[in-house]
């Protein structure tokens, strides 16, 4: 992290492509490796980005997801091409965002648009990413590189603003506003699945960022993640998902097949 700061700042500028499994699969291997130091690493890799005497502008093509969204929301900007897809999808998996998403994705796109991506865990489209503040531009898939190169060039000669998502309040409803949101979505949430806890311990790490700022925020966030990664439910869910992933790959099976029970019972 040490060597990656410097070079960082020795760059003029920095544009970021992101690579959304790649990024998943270190992240995933750091937690598990390093995930006594979690709320550490967390504050060393988005300081490093934020607070950088240089910009950096994430460039997306294709999803970006879980931590390939949270560190693109740590860069200044995001540009991105109509094949983009947006979300933090952690809460399928038993756990929640932990690389900063409960914190940022409210300020860049709304305490209930955010609270509706993360609950659902359902990506957003390039377009919608746009209307919402979430993606800064919408460019062809040729031109990509390029843009983000002269985007965070514009940034770094005061012709484009310099943006911090996690201090941004501009888009936060009053704390009496928000404060009805978050219960909202707490009673949405037992009704539809009474017996997870995760999704009212997603909630909590919101409010806290609201609540008692941004920092706190993170810090709930990053002891959330800990206890929730190795929780039963984690486990259930991923096992669960790549289970489903795997029927896919069956070889050689018929279509349209109409599968008979062989015994049925009660309980």
């Amino acid at each position: 992290l040490s060597k990656f700061s410097v070079e960082i700042n020795i760059l003029p500028c920095l544009y970021i492509p992101t690579m959304p499994t790649l990024t998943y699969k270190i992240y995933m291997f750091l937690i598990a490796e390093q995930l006594k130091d979690h709320c550490i690493l967390i504050e060393a890799m988005t300081d490093i980005f934020e607070d950088a005497g240089k910009p950096s502008v994430a460039a997306i093509d294709g999803p970006a997801l879980g931590g390939g969204l949270e560190i693109s929301m740590v860069c200044q900007a995001r540009i991105s091409t109509s094949n983009a897809q947006l979300g933090l999808t952690e809460l399928q998996f038993g756990v929640i965002p932990g690389f900063g998403g409960t914190q940022r994705l409210p300020r860049l796109v709304g305490l209930t648009k955010a609270l509706e991506m993360m609950m659902l865990s359902k990506p957003i489209k390039a377009e919608e990413a746009h209307e919402l503040g979430l993606v800064d531009a919408v460019v062809s898939p040729n031109d990509l590189l390029n843009d983000a190169r002269r985007w965070a060039l514009d940034i770094c000669e005061s012709k484009r603003p310099w943006v911090r998502a996690l201090y941004k309040t501009d888009k936060l409803e009053s704390p009496e506003v928000a404060r009805e949101i978050l219960n909202s979505a707490r009673v949405q949430s037992r009704k539809q699945a009474a017996n997870l806890q995760h999704p009212l311990v997603c909630i909590d790490a919101v409010e806290e960022g609201i609540v008692s700022g941004p920092r706190a925020g993170l810090r709930k966030e990053a002891m959330a993640f800990q206890e929730l990664f190795f929780s039963g439910t984690c486990k259930s869910l991923i096992h669960v998902f790549f289970s489903q992933r795997a029927t896919s790959k069956v070889k050689n099976k018929e279509k349209n097949i109409v599968l008979v029970p062989e015994k049925m019972s009660c309980i």
